[in-house]
């Protein structure tokens, strides 16, 4: 036997390998990222339902009146109050299990999560900005959601664009 044979891979083969991995790498995002917004926009048109169907449901009870009023008080903290515990006709938050508050809790425990910034707060303003506040994407302390007091109507605290090219402010 003369000299020793090498054996391993060259440079060149394991070039084509890495190439040939980052073609099927791309390929694959490429058929699954529509998936993500997909799974995005059905979570936030879920959520947006299950608000607007509770604050529905709390103003038939209330003799018309909306969450998060009356004025002068912290129309966050009631909003939040007002669809997490039992409530009497006039929107006064009560224990659980007391007969004088038969309505509620529209949201057992906490509010649904922004799908975007996983935040469960909701910013009250008596009228909506033009457009969704600016930063709210990733950042929990960003409210998820905002409510608008006089009209009863919320809107997913975000200025992302659905699939069909709609702006998510504008549903």
């Amino acid at each position: 036997m003369t000299g020793s044979q090498r054996r391993g891979f060259t440079l060149v083969e394991i070039l084509i390998v890495v190439v040939v991995l980052a073609t099927l790498a791309a390929i694959v995002i490429g058929v699954f990222a529509p998936a993500g917004d997909n799974a995005r926009h059905s979570a936030i048109m879920q959520s947006l339902t299950e608000f607007r169907e509770q604050i529905d449901l709390y103003r038939n009870h209330h003799a018309n009146t909306l969450p998060g009023t009356p004025a002068g008080a912290d129309p966050d903290t009631l909003f939040f109050e007002q669809m997490t515990l039992p409530t009497n006709q006039a929107g006064d938050r009560g224990p659980f299990a007391d007969p004088q508050y038969p309505f509620g809790p529209y949201f057992p425990d906490q509010l649904p999560p922004n799908p975007i910034n996983r935040s469960r707060t909701v910013m009250s303003v008596t009228a909506f900005p033009a457009s969704a506040p600016a930063g709210t994407v990733d950042n929990p302390n960003n409210p998820g959601w905002v409510y608008e007091t006089k009209s009863g109507r919320i809107k997913v605290n975000w200025g992302g664009v659905t699939p069909d090219g709609r702006n998510y402010w504008d549903i």
